[in-house]
């Protein structure tokens, strides 16, 4: 079974997952990356995997699924950093992941949709952009409009077709670490 949670830029996924895995004692599935660590909190093999292209070419028929992105960097510069699941990252019954809707499908597809559970973390965009801020994403305001219209272009359908649990985020985050936690509890765990 996988516990998938999506959501937009700053919607407090992290958080969230991190929470989930410590209080319920719930691995995550660490995804990999061609992109650089964004501050000295991301740890390599915790947060991601941080890898080169080569790793993901090498690689590229034991990716369960994969994701590029193309970025402009601080100095202007435009870049591709991909993500990806790889098929070693699965090893428990249960596992957390942070996915967005290509790859939620693309797991769906490879492992059953009855054996993915998918939930929503909402969030306003005032509080989003809030939280970027804070985190100091906003340093490079270019990507950050890009991962904004990004996330708008690959959640549209998936959020207007509500196949999730959804679970709000705009306030305290220990309310809605406690509203999944209830309905992990109740209903899959």
């Amino acid at each position: 079974m996988i516990i998938a949670i999506l959501g937009l830029s700053g919607s407090g996924k992290d958080t969230i997952c991190n929470a989930i895995s410590k209080d319920l004692d719930i691995p995550k599935i660490v995804s990999h990356t061609t992109r650089p660590p964004r501050n000295q909190e991301e740890i390599d093999n915790n947060t991601y995997h941080f890898v080169s292209n080569d790793f993901f070419e090498s690689e590229k028929d034991n990716f369960i699924e994969q994701r590029t992105y193309k970025v402009k960097t601080p100095n202007d510069k435009c870049e591709i950093w991909r993500y990806g699941i790889h098929k070693d990252s699965i090893k428990d019954d249960v596992s957390l992941v942070i996915v967005d809707p290509p790859g939620l499908y693309d797991l769906e597809n490879y492992f059953g949709k009855s054996n993915i559970i998918p939930f929503y973390i909402h969030c306003n965009d005032e509080i989003r952009m809030q939280r970027l801020v804070q985190r100091g994403d906003t340093k490079n305001l270019a990507e950050v409009k890009r991962r904004q219209h990004d996330d708008n272009l690959r959640f549209k359908d998936f959020i207007e077709k509500g196949d999730y649990y959804k679970i709000h985020n705009e306030y305290e985050v220990e309310n809605a670490i406690n509203e999944m936690e209830y309905i992990l509890i109740k209903n899959v765990l």
